[in-house]
């Protein structure tokens, strides 16, 4: 099963696995299947049937995954099949291009990867067929920046390295790359108001996000609402510092649910036919992705 790829792009033959699928940016042992991956690919399509079925290439995620089933009673889908539960599936995929530890990986690198980047995939099954997938992602403030470590969170100075002008290249390949691969893309940006070092960091982001390069529009649309690109602020740790604790983050809903409603999702459905499967004219029922 090939957890480095959104359901959408999963080959729909469950039994098999496409090495040549794997998005190298989330698969972390590439380094070591990479000798047997170039083998396969000097193989037959006999061979290579044989080599993936061995399951001895397999692709190993640096992340999160957890299951729980949801019984008939609370599954959103009025009917859903024999009385079977639905499953809905949390898969947190940590990028491996720009890996570091806390204070040791900040920011962003020429090649437009960010630290700490993850692709968190929410996806529902249910026994009638129905495959649901919701993406979002999350990562370091796209900009050059270092923070220093120190014991005391005062200690802990941040640090723009390049000016804007050596910082908006490599900011634009970032975000060109995420609108190719997820669409137009919201930033929830959670860094302080009060902090002066947050402050410098939200001040630069701004910046950038008004010079990119997915909000260049003719001289003819120079509205807002053509942005490909767009930002909200929200302080989370002010926001979540009183009584109401983590749960209060859910206001955040009024800020953003006009472009949280204009998301996309993937939604599938499997459908049953028959097919003929041997000379005796003896019939197999099949399901085949809608």
């Amino acid at each position: 099963f090939d957890l480095t790829t959104r359901l959408q792009d999963r080959t729909t033959e469950s039994s098999t696995v496409d090495l040549d699928s794997f998005d190298q940016g989330f698969l972390w042992n590439s380094y070591m299947i990479q000798p047997l991956v170039s083998f396969r690919s000097r193989l037959s399509e006999r061979e290579k049937s044989a080599l993936d079925a061995s399951g001895i290439l397999t692709s190993a995620i640096r992340g999160f995954v957890n299951s729980i089933f949801i019984p008939q009673s609370s599954s959103p889908e009025r009917t859903n099949g024999a009385g079977l539960p639905s499953s809905l599936t949390l898969i947190s995929r940590l990028s491996c291009r720009r890996a570091g530890t806390r204070f040791n990986a900040r920011g962003i690198d020429d090649d437009g990867n960010v630290a700490n980047f993850v692709e968190t995939e929410t996806t529902y099954f249910s026994p009638a067929g129905l495959c649901f997938s919701y993406v979002q992602t999350r990562g370091s403030v796209p900009v050059f920046w270092e923070q220093a470590t120190g014991l005391l969170p005062s200690q802990q100075k941040i640090q723009l390295t390049r000016s804007p002008e050596a910082t908006q290249p490599a900011f634009d390949k970032h975000f060109e790359e995420l609108e190719v691969n997820y669409g137009a893309v919201h930033v929830v940006n959670l860094l302080s108001k009060d902090k002066p070092d947050e402050l410098k960091l939200t001040e630069r982001y701004h910046y950038h996000v008004k010079h990119s390069s997915l909000n260049q529009h003719p001289e003819k649309s120079t509205s807002a609402e053509h942005d490909q690109l767009t930002q909200t602020d929200y302080d989370f740790h002010a926001e979540t510092r009183g009584p109401g604790g983590y749960e209060a983050a859910s206001m955040i809903r009024r800020y953003i649910q006009d472009y949280a409603d204009s998301f996309a999702y993937y939604l599938s459905q499997e459908v049953e036919e028959e097919a003929k499967v041997n000379k005796n004219g003896e019939h197999k029922t099949l399901r085949r992705p809608l």
